[in-house]
């Protein structure tokens, strides 16, 4: 009605995949060969417009997310004296669950001028799943024989703990003319919750645990865009954005690397009656990103640029 209205969103906040080609001749091999998480959020959303001038909202997020890592492992062939890989690891989670809040504030404070609040609260996530290790042989039987007495026989469960980060934002939007919307954004990441990823093994396999320290600090995204009206209905829009990197440099990794970097955005709109339709892309060049301290040992220099497209339908 005039006062209330409901939304349901659907998204992935913080999908990614990280994927090294070359498998024995991958010098990071032992440290990861992949990393994916896929997580998606489901959010009913009750808006209440309190006056002519100002809205807040109040939602619940479900998030379903799960995890995959793979990584070699390597042991000392003592017939060669030489570092040898002995086994492909594998390790899955179940699709788990965790809950969340948000709240969303709007408020116009002239027909120009729009001032918002944004804030979603940190989801912890309980994982349960399995590692495998799948042998690789040397073609050395009596080292082979070692190593294959060493490997679990079957799945060994495991289960891990992941705090996704809360975020706010703070957003104010100007109107110049009939055609001309400007928008700038302030948004913090509160991605010190990663401060390490520790996975347990089943007591009773006899391996132990992995902890690897990841020390991230919060960190700020500043955002501008635009939006130019091609009519009543269609509208255009641009963007530039800078996201500062929360990882510190000891922890930069094949696991997770991560940098600086500037994004730029287009975008098309289109508002009907009865429905809503938006169409975005984004491009996004990292700073290349240099390691001389890292935790591992492991340093070297990482490039990455990523292409988003993306779409919605609100009705």
């Amino acid at each position: 009605n005039e006062q209330f209205k409901f939304g349901l969103a659907l998204n992935a906040p913080f999908g990614l995949v990280t994927e090294w080609e070359g498998g024995a001749n991958w010098s990071g091999r032992f440290l990861s060969e992949k990393a994916e998480l896929i997580n998606i959020d489901v959010t009913p959303t009750i808006a209440w417009r309190v006056s002519d001038r100002t809205g807040i909202a109040l939602g619940v997020v479900a998030r379903f997310a799960e995890v995959e890592l793979r990584n070699r492992n390597a042991a000392i062939n003592p017939i060669t004296g030489q570092p040898a890989d002995v086994s492909a690891n594998k390790l899955t989670s179940d699709m788990e669950t965790g809950f969340g809040v948000t709240l969303g504030i709007l408020h116009r404070a002239s027909d120009k001028l729009s001032v918002g609040f944004y804030y979603k609260s940190a989801v912890e996530i309980d994982f349960a799943g399995e590692a495998e290790f799948e042998q690789i042989l040397t073609g050395v039987p009596a080292f082979d024989a070692i190593v294959a007495d060493s490997l679990p026989d079957s799945a060994v469960p495991i289960t891990t703990s992941v705090e996704f980060p809360d975020q706010a934002s703070l957003g104010v939007a100007y109107r110049f003319t009939d055609r001309w919307l400007a928008e700038f954004d302030l948004n913090w990441t509160g991605w010190s919750t990663f401060d390490e990823l520790i996975i347990e093994f089943d007591a009773s396999s006899g391996i132990d645990d992995l902890d690897r320290p990841q020390r991230w600090d919060d960190a700020m995204n500043y955002r501008a865009g635009a939006s130019y009206a091609l009519n009543d209905r269609s509208s255009l829009r641009f963007g530039l954005y800078f996201d500062e990197s929360p990882q510190p440099d000891e922890t930069v990794s094949p696991l997770l690397p991560d940098a600086d970097r500037w994004g730029y955005t287009f975008g098309y709109g289109y508002t009907g009656e009865k429905y809503d339709l938006d169409a975005y892309g984004m491009y996004v060049p990292f700073d290349d990103r240099t390691t001389t301290t890292n935790l591992d040992g492991f340093n070297g220099t990482y490039s990455t640029s990523v292409w988003i497209v993306g779409g919605a339908i609100g009705f």
